[in-house]
């Protein structure tokens, strides 16, 4: 995997293509400590968002089913919530 490169007179930053995990596993080793929990934090929020469209749209598909609703309450008992 090749490091950054810097082109003086444009500015331009070229970014290596990471193909695989490993290689992502690599690159994120080789980190310093800040960025290292930058990282982690902006990983964190990412999968928040992407557990919460999931559930969204799992949630979405089941009321699309149709069939009774089922009230909170009862939920809790029968799951031992209760």
């Amino acid at each position: 995997m090749s490091s950054l490169t810097l082109e003086p007179q444009r500015d331009l930053v070229i970014i290596p293509l990471m193909s695989t995990v490993l290689e992502i596993e690599k690159a994120i080793e080789s980190l310093p400590t800040k960025q290292f929990f930058e990282l982690v934090d902006w990983m964190d929020q990412k999968r928040d968002l992407e557990e919460d469209a999931y559930d969204n749209a799992r949630a979405d598909a089941a009321l699309a089913e149709g069939g009774p609703n089922v009230p909170w309450e009862e939920v809790k008992k029968e799951m031992g919530w209760q």
